[in-house]
């Protein structure tokens, strides 16, 4: 991983309000993280210890990897285990972000995020494929929410 800066100088070179930034947490750092697969970004924590890793493919647009980092930077503010909740989004509304959950495969897919992904089971009911990188633990059943039907595991 490459460290990119702190989450003070990153918002500063984005145009971020630093003044909704709390002190405590303008140190935390901000890394390039090749090895990224399935997101434009994460918050991590590991102990008290905290920081954020960003895909590479995010400095070929500078939009997303702005919103991406407001993103971020929204979850070490809410603590990094609150998710996208009602908190959460109003900390990423007041760093400028949406406050909407911004990764989708066709955005990743954008900027050159190719997630390699294999059918891992099929709806009995309606025919629904899953797609995963991983395929699902055996020994259990699935329900498909939106009709009722079973998951037949392929692999």
């Amino acid at each position: 991983m490459r460290r990119l800066g702190t989450i003070e100088t990153m918002a500063e070179r984005y145009d971020l309000p630093l003044g909704n930034i709390p002190v405590e947490h303008r140190e935390v750092p901000v890394f390039q993280n090749p090895r990224l697969r399935s997101a434009m970004g994460k918050a991590r924590r590991r102990g008290d210890k905290q920081w954020i890793e960003l895909h590479r493919f995010l400095a070929r647009d500078p939009e997303k990897l702005k919103s991406t980092l407001a993103h971020e930077i929204a979850h070490v503010i809410a603590g990094i285990g609150s998710g996208h909740n009602a908190h959460w989004r109003r900390i990423a509304q007041s760093l400028g972000d949406t406050g909407n959950r911004c990764y989708t495969q066709a955005e990743g897919e954008s900027i050159g995020i190719v997630r390699k992904t294999k059918l891992v089971a099929v709806c009995e009911g309606c025919g629904k494929e899953i797609h995963k990188a991983r395929a699902y633990p055996r020994g259990r059943t699935y329900t498909h929410k939106g009709c009722g039907g079973n998951f037949r595991m392929i692999r």
